[in-house]
């Protein structure tokens, strides 16, 4: 009988970049133009911070983890930048290219744009902006040469996840010019990849925007565990649809297969029986408790 077991969001090939700042002590402050190497991530790959003089980005102690908190108040300094930059331990071309990362943001800020922008590369050697995550509350995207706010597309919303830790996934797929964006392990949406990237990444970079010609209101943010790596071995379907196809096959006893299969929280998912019938059986296991579900 075979037995699979996958994760869609660790199994991640070839790392290219991750960042855990578990590096450094809890009230450690980081300068502009401050650049390191994570030492939980591969040889080769660095960090770079820029930042304006009002900001700052100390590594705090956040739900149990050293994370980046940058706090940003509002800015009209259009000469500088507040970057997270994730520069790769070897550069990609046209690959299928998996970013997870965690983000809190301290607060919603209703009829305001700001907030923390994920920025690819662009053809120009400039870069720009793919995935926002508006103070407002808004989820957006952008699919085509950006020249102003209206080329926002509002793909999703984060209010309800105020000051919590999200978990998040961008799958960007190259060879088929698309960008998938999941949050807490729910899919978000599926857009186009705007036609002035490039299909050479060398990093990533997250930019927090609290700027006087948004109209931006200033915002906190934590970043934490950052990992970029080719995405060509993870499943694209759901927990309970990747364990099912898994389950569709037989074995050389021609007996059915189980698949199983986990999810961002570490829940178990299993499909699978005898030719007769077929069982489901999920296990939620939060660390603490107990608590099993059969469905036949």
């Amino acid at each position: 009988m075979l037995l699979w077991l996958a994760s869609a969001l660790s199994a991640c090939g070839q790392v290219q970049y991750f960042d855990n700042f578990e590096q450094f002590s809890s009230g450690t402050t980081l300068s502009d133009g401050y650049i390191y190497s994570p030492s939980s991530g591969p040889a080769g790959a660095l960090a770079k911070i820029s930042r304006r003089a009002t900001t700052t980005v100390t590594m705090t102690n956040v739900a149990g983890s050293i994370r980046a908190l940058w706090y940003c108040p509002v800015n009209s300094d259009t000469s500088a930048f507040n970057d997270y930059r994730a520069i790769f331990a070897t550069p990609q071309s046209n690959q299928v290219l998996s970013l997870t990362w965690q983000l809190r943001v301290d607060a919603s800020k209703p009829g305001t744009v700001g907030g923390v922008v994920v920025q690819l590369p662009l053809a120009d050697t400039d870069e720009s902006t793919v995935i926002a995550f508006n103070d407002s509350g808004q989820i957006y995207a952008v699919t085509n040469v950006f020249t102003s706010l209206s080329d926002l597309v509002t793909i999703g919303s984060w209010t309800s996840l105020v000051a919590t830790i999200m978990t998040n996934q961008m799958i960007m797929n190259y060879p088929a010019r698309t960008i998938t964006l999941s949050v807490n392990g729910n899919l978000i949406a599926t857009v186009p990849m705007r036609p002035d990237l490039t299909n050479y990444v060398d990093h990533i970079t997250f930019e927090f925007v609290e700027d006087t010609a948004y109209g931006s209101a200033g915002n906190t943010f934590a970043l934490d565990e950052i990992k970029v790596g080719l995405a060509s071995l993870q499943p694209t379907l759901g927990p309970f649809e990747w364990a099912k196809r898994v389950a569709s096959t037989v074995n050389q006893d021609t007996e059915l297969s189980i698949g199983m299969t986990l999810d961002s929280q570490g829940n178990v998912y299993e499909r699978g029986g005898s030719t007769a019938r077929t069982t489901l059986v999920a296990w939620f296991c939060p660390i603490g408790a107990r608590e099993d579900s059969t469905f036949s």
